[in-house]
């Protein structure tokens, strides 16, 4: 791809005369806009009708990837724009419309990212994502924001958003992708936002194209790292071998060499463990041991259910010469002796006095045999959904499934055994791991419930007395 920074900042000024960023906020809501990058085909359809005729065609064009009449994009951009953008391969078009070429556009930070159409979306022209942007992707972005500086190197940079955020208020950033589609739509999107001067794109794996380079300041990363069964195909923005490691590994290996002393690595992802462990701290804490190790546990699921996942996806993208199944994943997990996912997000920085090594359980995780306490309360019926109150005027609303479960607490019976008291209507919903499925889903349903003071966890004094 050859890049115009004259046609491509024309691009951006045009996306900054519609206050793009301003429009998605309103139309998808500050809930989503700032957690979700891609949200539902569905919800975005229905939630751009809000906005005025003009706007609906575009914004069609740009968030959902459907074409467009000529005259609506012909008004805005001049005909050397869009014949550059047509060359350069992000537009299609034909003697009517213009469609975007496998991609769509989001906003995250006051800036634009090209990124693939999802999947799931039925504009989708291509099931292989490139560049990958997820939630987690949202999630990086955020520790980082305003907190690096000096030299930042990107490893895995898909859509180069940790780059262009960083070049907001560093000095000098280098991005580094496997992935020659996702590395250059990352250097468009670095154009876009107006920062290609502060940014160097390197087409190669992790540290290779940097290695005579100086150390950096901070090292980001949101790598690959689903836990892949031998001989599954899938996309590479993704797979992280048999125990999701195989890139993490590596990455934090190169920490000894690329880091500065005083520098800090930044990485979001997901690895394997218990419910008491995740697998990756013991290797963390030998290879950090002259570093300090901070690793936050956000969030945590059963394995079973992320199994049904990833073998569902790597179905549907049909990467593979036949079906797989969610028993591959078992196989491998019951062998590494896994039974939950675990989202992380993991800091690695300089020793001030002596390295310390932290385990952070932010998730406020309850498990099985946990027993909840619930002070008095009201459920009142709201247009199908549920509030639940208690006696204090705290109040939650919850769905069905989950009003059903807060009658069955008694202040004695544990998560695991009142799942098992559910009707079997709601058990045959979820097929055969309906037990993990209830069981992540009510976890999440009493963390919530517990930050807004509406129950507690039983102590061992209420539990004996």
């Amino acid at each position: 791809m050859e890049y115009s920074k004259e046609y491509i900042y024309e691009f951006s000024e045009f996306l900054d005369r519609i206050n793009y960023h301003v429009l998605l906020t309103m139309i998808l809501g500050e809930e989503i806009y700032f957690k979700d990058p891609l949200p539902a085909y569905a919800l975005v359809k229905r939630e751009i009708k809000k906005v005025d005729p003009e706007q609906q065609y575009i914004l069609s064009f740009l968030l959902l990837g459907e074409p467009v009449n000529k005259k609506h994009m012909d008004s805005q951009l001049s005909s050397e724009c869009l014949e550059y953008l047509y060359s350069s391969g992000i537009i299609n078009r034909d003697e009517e419309d213009y469609w975007l070429n496998s991609l769509v556009l989001t906003s995250h930070m006051n800036c634009y990212f090209l990124v693939s159409t999802p999947f799931f979306y039925p504009t989708c022209q291509n099931k292989v994502p490139s560049p990958y942007i997820g939630r987690d992707t949202f999630w990086l972005t955020r520790a980082i924001v305003n907190r690096v500086h000096g030299r930042v190197l990107d490893l895995c940079t898909g859509s180069g958003i940790q780059a262009i955020i960083s070049a907001k208020v560093s000095a000098e950033v280098y991005a580094v992708d496997i992935d020659e589609r996702a590395l250059e739509i990352a250097k468009f999107n670095g154009f876009l936002n107006k920062v290609d001067h502060k940014i160097t794109f390197y087409h190669g794996n992790l540290y290779e194209p940097v290695k005579d380079k100086e150390k950096f300041d901070f090292i980001l990363s949101n790598p690959p790292f689903i836990p892949i069964p031998d001989g599954v195909d899938y996309p590479k923005s993704g797979d992280g071998g048999e125990d999701g490691l195989r890139v993490v590994r590596e990455i934090y290996n190169g920490y000894l060499h690329y880091l500065k002393e005083n520098g800090t690595g930044l990485m979001i992802g997901q690895a394997i463990g218990t419910e008491d462990r995740v697998f990756m701290f013991e290797e963390m804490k030998l290879l950090f041991s002259q570093r300090n190790l901070d690793l936050y546990i956000f969030e945590s699921l059963p394995l079973s259910i992320q199994a049904d996942n990833f073998s569902n996806l790597s179905n549907r993208l049909q990467m593979n010469e036949y079906p797989v199944s969610a028993l591959q994943w078992a196989a491998v997990n019951e062998r590494l002796g896994a039974s939950m996912y675990h989202s992380f997000f993991s800091v690695v920085s300089s020793v001030t006095v002596s390295s310390t090594h932290n385990l952070h359980i932010m998730d406020n995780r309850w498990t099985k045999s946990d027993i909840p306490i619930l002070d008095s309360y009201e459920i009142t019926e709201t247009s199908k959904r549920y509030s639940v109150k208690s006696a204090q005027g705290k109040q939650a609303v919850m769905d069905e499934e989950t009003r059903i479960f807060i009658q069955e607490i008694d202040g004695e019976s544990t998560v695991d055994e009142i799942i098992k008291k559910l009707p079997l209507k709601i058990k045959l919903k979820y097929g055969k791991n309906a037990s993990d499925y209830l069981y992540a889903k009510y976890m999440l349903t009493l963390a919530k419930l517990e930050r807004v003071g509406l129950l507690k966890k039983a102590t061992p004094v209420e539990i004996n007395p």
